[in-house]
């Protein structure tokens, strides 16, 4: 009899860590998956904080439709988020005709490897216009229905320094051609050229001549100037002396 009970305490003793491990292994899976779960929600909180932290416009399109949006793009825009949610990607164009062209080549990059890029005047909330730069890549490149992401740069004010440019550069030809005086322009530091049209015609080349390969100020010096413009030229690159000479080219 005595036996028996021993062999059945034994077999109660087993039983019962039997089960505390299986309790503990769920006890440890339970948390592990808590642990998981806090880790995924760090991480999601995390990189729903860069992205609406980013300086520039982020969106998923699909079917021309913007399915999220950070911070960055609704301020742009002068919308709140919520706003944007859902609501078609026409909102922001200016024309029919320019969100049709840019939403087929928007489109075109989804489920590939491609990336488009274009600038165009979007439209703010109020109606004024924005000068905007956008790239656009596939959310996954092995699936075409996960859509495109956008990136929406602000590029105003580089476009009003391109148009204060180009109309200083205007007004610069304007009083090249008015003066008859051929120009020849050496930026040294920016390794950039500029020779006027009216340049090229005292050296007997038509305007659009591309001087670059066709000008070099030693080779076209005449012989009995060389040496003395040469040195004349060192002086005022080395020592910052005054280059007012005459000579002749050919």
């Amino acid at each position: 009899g005595d036996a028996v009970h021993l062999a059945m305490a034994a077999f109660g003793l087993i039983y019962l860590l039997f089960l505390w491990r299986i309790a503990f292994d769920y006890h440890r899976m339970l948390v592990d998956t808590y642990q998981r779960h806090v880790a995924d929600d760090d991480l999601l909180r995390e990189q729903q904080r860069i992205f609406n932290s980013s300086a520039v416009g982020i969106a998923v399109i699909k079917d021309r439709a913007i399915t999220t949006c950070n911070t960055r793009l609704a301020e742009l825009f002068g919308y709140a988020q919520e706003d944007l949610y859902g609501g078609s990607t026409r909102m922001l164009f200016g024309s029919d005709a320019a969100w049709e062209a840019h939403s087929e080549e928007v489109a075109t990059v989804a489920g590939s490897r491609e990336i488009c890029q274009f600038e165009e005047r979007l439209v703010h909330r109020d109606g004024g216009a924005i000068w905007c730069l956008l790239q656009g890549r596939a959310a996954n490149t092995a699936d075409m229905d996960a859509g495109t992401i956008l990136t929406v740069s602000d590029i105003n004010s580089l476009k009003s320094v391109e148009a204060t440019l180009r109309d200083s550069r205007d007004q610069y030809e304007l009083v090249v051609r008015a003066s008859q005086g051929g120009v020849w322009d050496w930026d040294i530091v920016g390794k950039r050229t500029y020779y006027s049209p009216q340049f090229k015609a005292i050296l007997g080349h038509p305007p659009e001549a591309d001087f670059e390969g066709l000008f070099f100020f030693e080779d076209a010096l005449h012989p009995e100037d060389r040496e003395r413009m040469i040195t004349a030229q060192a002086s005022h690159l080395e020592e910052g002396l005054a280059f007012d000479h005459e000579y002749r080219l050919r």
